[in-house]
């Protein structure tokens, strides 16, 4: 009943609840992916071993907050209609 509900129900972006929930759930795993990019080109830093990190630190920093941010604004809206939906 809850999937039935949320496949009818749409956001403003006319997309259902239910796309909204998987594509902030595809947002998460990208930042997440993000963060342990970083979180490895930091620690080869740290290494006796110096290596060029062929990626920029920056770029993808401001990947992660970008997505951040629109996963903010899409769980806002997924609260919205959560409670002004009924089931």
């Amino acid at each position: 009943m809850i999937n039935a509900v949320n496949n009818r129900t749409m956001l403003l972006t006319n997309m259902s609840l239910s796309e909204a929930i998987v594509e902030r759930e595809m947002m998460i795993r990208n930042r997440n992916i993000l963060n342990k990019v970083v979180d490895a080109a930091q620690k080869r830093e740290q290494t006796e071993v110096k290596m060029v990190i062929a990626v920029s630190m920056e770029e993808i920093r401001s990947d992660i907050n970008l997505l951040s941010m629109k996963i903010k604004a899409l769980e806002t809206e997924i609260q919205k209609l959560n409670w002004k939906t009924e089931i």
